[in-house]
């Protein structure tokens, strides 16, 4: 099929130049598409045929693993990036769900780190709340995961109304995301942080492979 998806906007181009763009996926699983431009290009006759090619193309773009992604974002510093389902082995998402199968109990120590502990909330709707503390106990990380816009926004409000650090990165961006606040105390840890941020993008994947 003639036509170039980008998963990021949200839109599938076909050669003839109609634009069809896509909102997320409904409760009843389908994805509605609209025609943004170049309908008055495509014949009439094949207009529906298109529409429907659109929304196959986009819809198998977006299952592809190697094109899933979430936004990663620190508010603290207004770092973001995407991180893709492909650089996070199989095996890693594995231990990662059992550490958050455990987390969710009480804090476990992070594998590696010495005595550093994560403590996991799922109380919000299709979200999840991560707090790691260092040794003694205090917080130096907390981030939290969005699969849905359902709770996604609220959940993001909670991480920047509750900041005890300025924010930079003040607009949510679009689910799926992992946002992540640095606390206080997470400056006297900084030996620690790149494995904690590996961690997060890794959480990320395994809680959003439990849907």
């Amino acid at each position: 099929m003639n036509w170039k998806i980008d998963i990021e906007s949200r839109t599938a181009t076909h050669a003839t130049g109609l634009v069809v763009r896509f909102g997320e996926r409904g409760r009843d699983g389908a994805i509605d598409g609209t025609a943004i431009a170049g309908l008055d290009k495509v014949n009439p006759a094949d207009a529906a045929r298109l529409m429907r090619e659109a929304g196959e193309a986009f819809s198998a773009a977006i299952k592809n693993p190697r094109n899933r992604f979430i936004h990663h974002i620190t508010v603290t510093t207004g770092h973001t990036r995407k991180s893709y389902r492909n650089e996070v082995g199989d095996d890693v998402v594995l231990v990662c769900a059992d550490l958050i199968a455990r987390a969710i109990k009480g804090r476990v120590e992070i594998p590696g780190t010495n005595g550093y502990t994560i403590s996991a909330d799922t109380s919000r709707k299709r979200s999840l709340l991560c707090v790691v503390r260092a040794p003694a106990g205090e917080r130096i990380v907390t981030f939290a995961i969005a699969r849905h816009s359902q709770g996604g926004a609220s959940l993001w409000r909670l991480l920047i109304e509750t900041a005890s650090l300025p924010v930079v990165a003040l607009d949510c961006p679009p689910e799926p995301w992992c946002a992540v606040r640095l606390e206080q105390g997470a400056m006297s840890h900084a030996h620690v942080l790149p494995i904690i941020a590996d961690l997060e993008r890794c959480i990320a994947w395994a809680w959003l492979g439990k849907e």
